[in-house]
């Protein structure tokens, strides 16, 4: 199929930079579509195409669970309308993506919360990132009345996808500092 290829690994070049691209991961039925902020061998760094013609906050995926990464002419089609409301990849967006504690410690403290996706893509968890244990990530945990009500602890082979920046996310951020 055109445009498809291996994004762990191999598929993601630096071609796709600024472009916008569909990513089809293990264990996850509806693809992750957006413009490609930065990469590297471990990540991967987009403005979240959410749906139609809408950018909504960012999404980092962990390369190893890409099953694939398409850009075809739907994805060259949607870029081009983004594109003509003035959005683009700038040079503010790039995050460091280093070690995955450095990741969420970053996201932690520029911020504040940011969310974790389950499995499978249906849910995610409101958190801000709390200690690292040898290969597990503890979080303190937002419920959807935007209060910290909790903790979660999950291994590194559970995180793949983080989303920030989001308006469903900015927006519980706000109303909690309120409560």
């Amino acid at each position: 199929e055109p445009g498809s290829g291996r994004a762990g690994g191999g598929g993601m070049r630096q071609r796709h930079l600024g472009l916008l691209v569909s990513l089809k991961l293990k264990g996850r039925e509806k693809p992750i579509c957006g413009l490609v902020a930065s990469f590297n061998e471990n990540w991967m760094l987009l403005k979240n195409n959410t749906v139609d013609y809408v950018i909504d906050g960012f999404v980092i995926v962990r390369a190893d669970v890409v099953k694939s990464l398409k850009r075809g002419k739907k994805q060259e089609f949607v870029d081009r309308v983004i594109r003509s409301k003035g959005v683009s990849v700038e040079a503010g967006d790039a995050i460091p993506l280093g070690e995955l504690e450095d990741i969420l410690t970053y996201l932690t403290t520029r911020f504040g919360v940011f969310s974790i996706e389950n499995r499978s893509g249906t849910a995610c968890n409101l958190c801000r990132f709390k200690e690292r244990k040898e290969s597990s990530f503890t979080f303190d945990t937002m419920n959807p009345k935007g209060e910290w009500d909790g903790q979660l602890t999950l291994d590194y082979d559970k995180i793949k996808v983080v989303e920030f920046e989001s308006d469903y996310i900015k927006s519980l951020k706000a109303f909690s500092l309120t409560i």
